[in-house]
């Protein structure tokens, strides 16, 4: 996982660009990740970056985690994905949309998407889990 983000400018008139390193505070952590409604240690609306760690029902250990990095984080809707493909070929599709509100994750829809022998298959499946968020300022 991240230990920080550097942030930096253009160069300008030939001047070399400035870099800023930023540190992450853990804003939510949890071993085996949580498929609901997520509370913040501290607003989003105090951050201008969240990075969100996430992974599906299959495992982290078969496929391991995603992140997403998400700018201008207070009062905005989101939707992480997760996609592969199995041994057998057959193409996973895994999504879920996320509103972010002050202290506050919340699912405002899921679904699941399986392409095997050319028939799509849908459920509605909240099968991703969120494991960490952190918050840069």
């Amino acid at each position: 996982m991240s230990k920080y983000l550097v942030k930096g400018n253009e160069i300008f008139n030939g001047k070399i660009p400035r870099y800023q390193i930023l540190i992450p505070t853990i804003l939510f952590d949890s071993s085996t990740g949580n498929t609901g409604t997520i509370t913040l240690s501290d607003s989003s609306a105090n951050y201008s970056y969240l990075e969100i760690y996430f992974y599906t029902n299959d495992g982290w250990q078969y496929k391991g985690y995603q992140k997403c990095m998400l700018e201008g984080t207070n009062t905005t809707h989101h939707t992480l994905i997760a996609t592969w493909t199995s041994t057998n070929g057959a193409c996973y599709f895994k999504a879920k949309n996320i509103s972010i509100s002050g202290n506050t994750i919340s699912n405002t829809g899921y679904a699941e998407v399986n392409l095997s022998g050319g028939i799509p298959t849908t459920t509605a499946s909240n099968d991703i889990y969120i494991r960490k968020v952190l918050g840069y300022k």
